[in-house]
């Protein structure tokens, strides 16, 4: 029997997932902020560092005997190297776990493979996965890729600029920050349709989106869409009527996860409004799911 226990470690989220019997399932979420003190000549603060090494060596006592593999993105990537190789020396002697960084053209690729198919269609469609100090973009047409774009610019950009957004009503209105972070995207052709991966479909059932039923394709993991206006509609409320004390209420196993929730929604409204977007897809589907899609969790540590 195949199993392992696979961590996807962002620039603030880590998720937990158990693999067995080819079936994939979220264990748990954890919200750590490595992206603080951050620095590529420095790493990751001693604090967040600590945190991480902790929660590895608890989740491999809680799963004995069960191969446990790290695959982290984002603010990894831009530790200098002399500093990357002596993290993962430290990494290892602390939690007997091989520290696997992943390019972001490969995470580009595994989204990519794993949302792919879904959509039958004819019609282009957008990919979008935003994390904590990145964003990808990938555009498909007829299951091919025809653009792609990775941009340097993630929920923390917009916590560092607006940090009124978290007040227990923000002090900013989402407006104001689609402005802002609209003159950071690029030129892209116009896409209707958009896959919002990453945790979303979770997100949105908690926090009262207003989701309608998925016709444009079968698929059980992607049973909802949501268009534009009800999405627009629905962040104005969490910006202006949805404390974030509610918020984090939603969300009592990992409620620090909810203090992106409002830059990472006006975020993709950003782009969805820029991209011409009309019908939005949550998704769950993330970096693990096209690993595991391509079959690149079964080398051996």
């Amino acid at each position: 029997m195949k199993r392992k226990i696979l961590v996807d470690v962002g620039s603030s989220t880590v998720k937990v997932y158990k693999w067995e019997n080819k079936e994939l399932k979220l264990l748990f979420a954890k919200t750590i902020h490595f992206k603080n003190g951050f620095t590529s000549s420095a790493g990751i603060s001693k604090t967040s560092k600590n945190k991480l090494f902790s929660l590895i060596q608890k989740i491999r006592s809680d799963h004995p005997g069960i191969s446990v593999q790290i695959y982290a993105t984002a603010v990894f990537r831009k530790m200098e190297k002399s500093v990357l190789i002596k993290f993962k020396i430290d990494f290892f002697k602390n939690t007997g776990v091989k520290f696997r960084v992943i390019s972001q053209e490969l995470e580009n690729e595994c989204l990519r493979f794993a949302l792919i198919g879904k959509y039958q269609g004819k019609k282009k469609i957008m990919l979008v996965n935003i994390g904590g100090g990145s964003t990808e973009i990938v555009i498909i047409k007829n299951k091919i890729v025809v653009d792609r774009k990775n941009i340097d610019f993630g929920v923390s950009n917009i916590l560092s600029k607006f940090s009124g957004i978290n007040k227990n009503i923000s002090d900013v209105s989402a407006n104001e920050v689609i402005k802002f972070v609209s003159t950071f995207f690029p030129k892209i052709e116009k896409t209707a349709i958009a896959f919002y991966s990453g945790g979303e479909l979770t997100y949105m059932r908690l926090s009262g989106y207003k989701l309608e039923k998925n016709l444009l394709f079968k698929d059980a993991s992607h049973p909802f869409y949501i268009s534009i206006e009800n999405f627009r509609k629905r962040n104005k409320d969490i910006f202006k009527k949805i404390t974030i004390k509610k918020l984090q209420k939603l969300m009592p196993q990992n409620p620090e996860w909810m203090l992106g929730a409002r830059a990472c929604s006006v975020l993709s409204e950003s782009i969805f409004i820029k991209y011409g977007v009309k019908t939005i897809i949550p998704s769950d589907v993330n970096l693990i799911d096209g690993l595991v899609a391509r079959d690149l969790v079964n080398t051996k540590d």
